[in-house]
């Protein structure tokens, strides 16, 4: 008997090949999953209608560690919100180091998203087992047109996956926002090292409209194709490892920790939920997505 997972999160999804081709065994895949090298497919959302903007800043980051762990960050910040605002001039005298990130300008027009994240997830069929994730990706960079770009790491196999989903609200002409979930077919030719081309959605699922294409999927039915509307999103896809991903999360973090701590002893908003965000310096342009 087949057993069917699924888990409440967020929408985002890429159709792959029949569903029958994507199944594995369970041993095949538990060997896969505990590999931090073995590829996985990350995510890049593009929306572009709307409009992201970063400053460039310097974080000292003398007194935070370098390798900071999840414990140490709630210490220092628990400690930081008991104590009274203090003079961020007062910093200790002696050889400080800095470290160079972008700070997310808060939105300001109807254009720029207000959001520092979006729901997402994956629909995955491994083994005997169907499931669907729904996280948080986060607001990571722009295109060269400031068009926002938020990225998810899937943990996953391509020939795992059945779909990729992303929910958010979109404008339509003469109705305003809308909030719907669109599913992406899963390229051929994802590779690591780059990303593909930026593609379009494969369908637009509107509460109401029909089953859930998330129980549907998870029970083994094939993807409604629903008409897809105007100012969709953007999605494209790379392979990289476990391994790699922890690293590049890792590089922003110490300033990122940093920035935040100064704010919070100084009692300014520093959570994304506030609408600050930090995020790495720019490596590589990201082309317009509405080419």
């Amino acid at each position: 008997m087949k057993r069917h997972l699924a888990t409440a999160c967020v929408s985002f999804q890429i159709l792959g090949y029949s569903i029958a081709s994507t199944a594995t065994s369970l041993g095949e895949y538990i060997v896969y999953e505990r590999d931090p090298d073995a590829p996985r497919v990350s995510v890049q959302v593009c929306l572009p209608n709307r409009t992201a903007f970063f400053d460039a800043i310097s974080v000292d980051v003398t007194e935070m560690p370098e390798n900071v762990d999840d414990l140490q960050v709630r210490k220092l910040f628990h400690s930081a919100r008991q104590m009274a605002p203090v003079d961020a001039s007062t910093a200790k005298a002696g050889q400080r180091v800095y470290q160079s990130i972008r700070e997310w300008r808060a939105p300001t027009t109807n254009t720029e998203y207000p959001q520092p994240g979006i729901t997402a997830g994956t629909t995955y069929h491994h083994g005997e087992v169907w499931s669907d994730n729904k996280e948080f990706a986060l607001l990571f960079d722009a295109t060269e047109r400031d068009q926002p770009v938020y990225y998810l790491f899937t943990n996953a196999r391509s020939k795992d996956i059945v779909a990729f989903h992303v929910t958010l609200a979109v404008m339509r002409s003469g109705t305003g926002e809308q909030t719907k979930t669109f599913w992406f077919r899963a390229p051929n030719g994802i590779v690591r090292g780059s990303y593909t081309n930026w593609i379009a959605p494969a369908s637009e699922e509107t509460v109401g409209r029909g089953p859930s294409v998330t129980a549907l999927l998870t029970h083994g039915n094939e993807m409604p194709r629903y008409e897809v509307g105007e100012n969709a999103p953007r999605a494209r896809f790379s392979l990289m490892s476990l391994k790699d991903d922890i690293a590049s999360s890792k590089r922003v973090l110490r300033a990122r920790y940093a920035a935040q701590l100064e704010r919070a002893k100084v009692g300014r908003p520093y959570a994304p939920t506030e609408g600050v965000m930090f995020v790495a310096d720019r490596r590589d342009r990201i082309p317009p997505c509405n080419e």
